[in-house]
This record gives structure tokens, C-alpha cells and sequence, in this order.
């Protein structure tokens, strides 16, 4: 009778492990997929980012732009 205990605590131990290594390598993929999500993410963000700042320099430009044609407006009708 202590021969079939042991059989059968090995047995759950055997499987606990079984099943610890499955929860492992479900766990470890799910890490490399949100990994690679987060590179990729990093990536998408400089671009976007890089964007941002040409769209601001632009903006600013064309601010400045304005600035000068309502100056130079003034000036005109100045001289009127």
C-alpha cells in the first residue's frame, strides 16, 4: 500500500512539473510577444514623434510668416 502512495505522490509531482513548464513557456511566449509589440511600438513612437517636431517647426514658420504679411500689410496701408 506505501508503494501505490509513492507512485502517486511522484506522479503528481511529475505532473505539477508538467505543468509548471507549460505554465512557464505559456507565460515566456506571452513575454516575447509583448517584447516584440514593445519594439515595435518604440519604433512607431520615434517616427511619430519625429513628425511632431517637423510639424512644429512648420507651424512656427508659418506663424512667423503671418506675423511678417500682417506687418507688412500694415506698412502698406501706412503708405496710402
Amino acid at each position: 500500500m506505501a508503494n501505490i502512495d509513492e507512485d502517486a505522490t511522484k506522479g503528481n509531482v511529475n505532473g505539477s512539473s508538467f505543468e509548471s513548464n507549460k505554465n512557464y513557456d505559456n507565460l515566456l511566449d506571452a513575454f516575447k510577444e509583448l517584447h516584440e509589440e514593445a519594439q515595435r511600438l518604440t519604433k512607431v513612437n520615434k517616427t511619430l514623434k519625429s513628425q511632431v517636431r517637423w510639424h512644429i517647426e512648420k507651424f512656427t514658420n508659418l506663424q512667423k510668416e503671418v506675423h511678417n504679411l500682417r506687418k507688412e500689410k500694415a506698412d502698406l496701408e501706412k503708405s496710402i
